[in-house]
């Protein structure tokens, strides 16, 4: 009996402990050929084919802007980004048009962009750099 407490307690233990490290938002999505990067002031999200949502947690300092670029092939993306708790679309591109500019500043610390898709997406290439 005493063994059966501890294999049921350790577990719940770690999950506990996990759950704390969780973002405020999560990435779900399905994805043909897609190469994604991800550093503290920095990321990418380059695919051939891409449904759902992808987030990506920036830190910056404060009046540093999001410095960003988009293409898309084929379909409708909205992106945003969340610096203080309120999701503020960034900007949106549907087929065949093409983004490049800068955020308005930013406060000091995390940084949420969230790409949302809405249905398929087809060869889109994003980048953005807090700077």
């Amino acid at each position: 009996m005493r063994k059966f407490r501890s294999f049921l307690v350790i577990p719940l233990l770690i999950i506990c402990l996990l759950l704390p490290g969780c973002s405020k938002y999560s990435s779900h999505f399905m994805a043909t050929a897609m190469v994604h990067t991800g550093f503290s002031d920095s990321g990418s999200l380059s695919f051939y084919k891409f449904k759902g949502t992808y987030v990506l947690n920036l830190k910056g300092d404060d009046d540093e802007c999001i410095r960003y670029k988009g293409e898309l092939e084929d379909g409708s993306v909205k992106v945003y980004y969340d610096n203080d708790g309120t999701k503020t679309e960034l900007f949106s591109i549907e087929s065949g048009e093409e983004v490049d500019d800068n955020s308005e500043p930013l406060k000091k610390g995390k940084t949420y962009i969230i790409i949302e898709s809405d249905g398929e997406l087809s060869n889109g290439k994003f980048e953005f750099e807090i700077k």
